[in-house]
């Protein structure tokens, strides 16, 4: 595998981890500068949930939650994030489907059905989500439960007369991108509660009927009995590509007696503190200034006693 570089985002920034880290909550271009494989990690808008206020309505279905490892060219690739159900996540090839309103279908996760004077079916989900929850009717307005939105990892609960309203799906975990987004951290795609019912607690869902699934986590909206619309969440799109590792005891040690083993993690921040205390430098070399250090360089001067430079350590 041969890592690629860019930049853009909104976030852009070297984690402690060593990968570079791109974070995208609106769209715009990721810049790739150097060719090679980037981790992607797409994640599609959440479905609204009902606002029906005769009736108990259902919570939207979560957004597909995608991931893969793809090549990408020098030059501009945009990076479409979902704002929520009427759009869909895309960045390479990866095309992250935003979750259905309530009762809907979709090819990510289907929303939760409606509890009116009979029961009404849950949304069908597709091959980047799961099904959600069945509506319980009833002639008795307050014995009607909204089923659970789907979610990208698990379906939606039903309504029921006893258990109440239904909870929606969990969503998926992408472990590797947790310090970056999901709720909680690293996950994403939960579906939305029916009426009074909890939010898929994996993914970024709420309990309680007017509070809003997290931000950027393509949650879908809970059902809401007071007639105003829960939006389903926005997606998010994130890239990571690797930093290279710096062998500095195998560039340095043609000139420099090794004492003891030199284990450097990138990216380098103080060269000449580091290797002060793993290295010896012979009186006919003289010192060690470090001159530039990057995230993904660092130059090494060396100078004889008499203040001469002979030349660069790359």
């Amino acid at each position: 595998m041969a890592w690629g570089t860019a930049t853009g985002g909104d976030v852009d920034t070297t984690g402690t981890d060593g990968y570079h880290y791109h974070v995208f909550e609106t769209t715009a271009d990721l810049t790739v500068v150097t060719a090679g494989d980037f981790e992607l990690l797409v994640v599609g808008g959440g479905g609204n949930g009902n606002p029906s206020s005769s009736h108990a309505p259902g919570g939207g279905g979560g957004g597909g939650v995608l991931t893969n490892i793809e090549n990408l060219a020098v030059g501009a690739h945009t990076a479409t994030v979902s704002t929520g159900v009427s759009s869909n996540s895309e960045l390479g090839t990866l095309l992250a489907y935003s979750g259905a309103t309530s009762a809907g279908s979709s090819t990510a996760s289907g929303g939760g059905g409606l509890g009116s004077f009979s029961s009404d079916n849950g949304g069908t989900g597709g091959a980047q989500g799961n099904n959600g929850g069945n509506g319980q009717g009833s002639s008795r307005g307050d014995n009607r439960r909204g089923g659970g939105g789907g979610g990208a990892g698990t379906a939606g609960t039903d309504g029921g007369s006893v258990t109440g309203s239904g909870a929606g799906g969990d969503g998926i975990e992408v472990a590797q991108f947790a310090d970056y987004g999901g709720s909680p951290a690293g996950w994403f795609g939960a579906g939305g509660g029916g009426h009074g019912g909890a939010g898929g607690g994996q993914g970024g869902g709420v309990a309680g009927a007017t509070t809003a699934p997290i931000a950027h986590t393509g949650a879908g909206g809970n059902g809401n009995r007071s007639g105003v619309t829960n939006l389903g969440a926005a997606g998010i799109v994130i890239v990571r590509w690797r930093e290279p590792f710096i062998d500095v005891e195998a560039v340095l040690a043609p000139g420099i007696d090794m004492l003891t083993d030199v284990t450097i993690v990138p990216p380098l921040t103080n060269v000449l503190a580091d290797l002060s205390l793993s290295i010896s430098v012979p009186t006919h070399v003289g010192v060690f200034t470090p001159r530039v250090i990057y995230a993904r360089r660092s130059v090494i001067w060396t100078h004889d006693l008499d203040g001469t430079r002979n030349g660069a350590i790359p």
